[in-house]
């Protein structure tokens, strides 16, 4: 007996707007439920102190500043990495579409110092930038000791995104700018 073959059903346009329609009301019914604490547009007044306790946050225009500590913190590290790396870091505005994003999470002790760094997210073509992104980790600091809020067990773990443009320098999302819609 030949085995018969049935094709694949095609998704109908109808179908496909549908979902697109659904996907696009699920998230704004989620953007919706985001509500700053206190009601507020900003940090709260501890926040904000203990944002000004961490020292200036530098930020590029178009970067909106930090919320809370730990975000100003992360600032801080992402600062002292792209000085560390300055020669392999872009200026401006991150190109649409990017050529590769990398995702590391990091663990650093009390003081500051680099315990472990790991490949979170990565494109299959991103080996040698994913390899970039690990070094400029290892390479950079000392890096600025994490606010006692983010230790567990003595060690603060977190994530980070390398943002690479096409001539493979790179960028950190904690201090890049909106993307360029173009």
């Amino acid at each position: 007996m030949i085995p018969v073959f049935f094709p694949l059903r095609q998704p109908s346009a109808v179908s496909s707007a549908w979902r697109t329609g659904a996907c696009l009301a699920a998230t704004l019914l989620v953007a919706g439920c985001s509500v700053l604490p206190g009601g507020g547009s900003g940090p709260s007044a501890a926040a904000s102190s203990q944002i000004a306790e961490l020292g200036p946050i530098p930020t590029a225009p178009g970067v909106p500043p930090p919320d809370t500590p730990a975000e100003a913190w992360q600032m801080q590290f992402a600062q002292a990495l792209h000085d560390h790396q300055a020669s392999k870091v872009f200026e401006g505005i991150p190109q649409n579409p990017l050529y590769a994003i990398i995702v590391l999470e990091i663990e650093l002790d009390a003081k500051g110092t680099l315990r472990n760094v790991r490949n979170m997210r990565s494109p299959p073509h991103g080996a040698k930038e994913r390899d970039a992104a690990i070094a400029s980790v290892r390479a950079g600091g000392p890096y600025p000791p994490p606010p006692r809020q983010l230790l567990k067990n003595g060690v603060a773990k977190f994530t980070e995104t390398w943002l690479f443009n096409n001539d493979r320098r790179f960028r950190l999302r904690s201090l890049a700018a909106p993307q360029s819609p173009e």
